[in-house]
């Protein structure tokens, strides 16, 4: 199986209510074989595991995103655990972490939250979607002092070469969005170029970051054909091979090419 892979996607936004068959005869079209739908909070977790179980090549993750981890609002992990069973094509925890950019004011609450989905993965045995901004200390301050990690994602990554070096020294993969393509993002392609191949992952993230030629659009796993013509010319590779690394790592994380589908 040589296809792409959109590692990270919401499909589960309202921005694309009623317009997932054609979004995804568009991705299809281009050879998109499979799609991670992500989940940001227990509704919309719930929302991307009904839309895998409807499409065969949709796959789910379930989480809660930084940004919806609000003061004096708890949650309860045995809420998404009703939902992790094999039937729901659940094959990670995520998105989950730590974003100082859009919610500074609540890191205390965001710390606890990441480490309730971590100890949830590590319970489950299902890869850790990370979701990073402006908080790589305080991340790396949780994710180093634990031992047995489970296999960690970080998503859309937005770092520097030295903060992939740590990354990678944790054992994880590191996903780039579109955001790779724009021109004032050499940093992020100097850290893609330190990147091993078999550490390697990447997304849409869409609705978000469309990549360059579709900048002000929303993006969709269609548009990721952009994200891997540019990465192989980074890698000095063939778009199939790097397609061909991708699936790789993608199989070696989900278990095998038809992780999380019902017997």
């Amino acid at each position: 199986m040589n296809e792409l892979i959109d590692t990270h996607a919401h499909l589960n936004s309202p921005r694309f209510y009623k317009r997932v068959d054609e979004i995804l005869k568009r991705s299809e079209e281009v050879g998109v074989g499979r799609i991670l739908v992500v989940g940001y909070d227990l509704k919309n977790s719930q929302e991307a595991v009904q839309l895998a179980k409807q499409y065969p090549n949709l796959y789910a993750a379930v989480g809660l995103h930084p940004s919806d981890v609000h003061d004096g609002k708890g949650f309860n992990l045995e809420d998404y655990k009703k939902i992790l069973s094999p039937e729901n094509k659940v094959i990670a925890i995520g998105e989950v972490g730590l974003d100082y950019y859009r919610s500074p004011k609540n890191k205390k609450e965001q710390i606890m939250a990441l480490e309730a989905f971590l100890n949830l993965s590590k319970e489950v045995k299902l890869p850790l979607i990370l979701h990073i901004r402006d908080a790589y200390k305080d991340a790396f301050m949780v994710l180093e002092q634990e031992k047995d990690l489970p296999d960690l994602i970080f998503h859309c990554f937005s770092g520097n070469v030295n903060e992939a070096k740590r990354a990678l020294d944790l054992g994880g993969y590191i996903s780039f969005a579109g955001n790779i393509t724009y021109p004032k993002a050499q940093g992020l392609r100097d850290a893609l170029r330190f990147i091993p191949m078999d550490k390697l992952l990447l997304e849409t993230d869409a609705p978000y970051l469309s990549p360059q030629s579709k900048r002000g659009t929303l993006c969709e796993p269609a548009f990721i054909v952009e994200t891997y013509d540019i990465a192989a010319q980074i890698k000095s590779v063939s778009r199939r091979e790097l397609s061909r690394r991708i699936n790789l790592n993608w199989n070696k994380l989900t278990g095998d090419g038809n992780a999380g589908k019902s017997n």
